[in-house]
């Protein structure tokens, strides 16, 4: 299949390895992704930055 760009059977064999590492870490990325996506947001309650950084900078000021 790659007869035509001359390669060692050292760069063939490197060449393929890099292809196959690539295509797993796609296939990681995208399970990651999807474990990511589906866990929990958390409360409503973690989610109040706006009344703590408020009170955060009247201690500041």
């Amino acid at each position: 299949m790659l007869q035509h760009l001359n390669l060692t059977t050292f760069e063939a064999f490197s060449l393929w390895g890099v292809l196959v590492v690539a295509v797993l870490g796609l296939i990681y990325a995208l399970f990651l992704r999807r474990q990511v996506l589906a866990a929990d947001k958390g409360h409503r309650q973690d989610a109040g930055s706006v009344g703590s950084d408020q009170a955060g900078r009247r201690c500041l000021s």
